[in-house]
C-alpha cells in the first residue's frame, strides 16, 4: 500500500515565513537606485574616455593642455588621464615663482 502523500507545510507564520523589516528595504531600493545610475554614468564616461583616446591619437599627441586641464596618453595603454594644472606653470614645465 502506498504512502500517503505529505501535504506542504504552510510558510506563513512566525519563524517560518521571512522576515520584512522596512528599513532594510528602503534602504536596499535607495542602493539599487544609485548603483544603477552609477552604472550608466560608468558607460558614458567609458565612451567619452575613448573619444577622447581617439582623439589623441589621430593627431598623434601624448600630452596636450588646455585652460587649466593637461591630457595625458599613455602609450600602449588605452588609459587616458585629464588633470586640473597650476595655471603658473610655463612652458618649460618650471613652476611660477610665489
Amino acid at each position: 500500500m502506498p504512502k500517503p502523500k505529505q501535504e506542504e507545510m504552510p510558510i506563513e507564520g512566525e519563524g517560518v515565513a521571512p522576515k520584512r523589516i522596512k528599513a532594510i528595504d528602503v534602504a536596499a531600493d535607495k542602493y539599487v537606485e544609485v548603483r544603477d545610475t552609477r552604472m550608466e554614468w560608468t558607460e558614458k564616461e567609458c565612451k567619452a574616455r575613448d573619444n577622447l583616446v581617439q582623439k589623441m591619437k589621430e593627431h598623434g599627441l601624448s600630452m596636450y593642455r588646455y585652460g587649466d586641464h593637461e591630457v595625458v596618453l599613455k602609450e600602449g595603454d588605452p588609459k587616458v588621464k585629464v588633470k586640473n594644472v597650476d595655471a603658473t606653470v610655463t612652458e618649460a614645465g618650471e613652476e611660477g615663482a610665489d
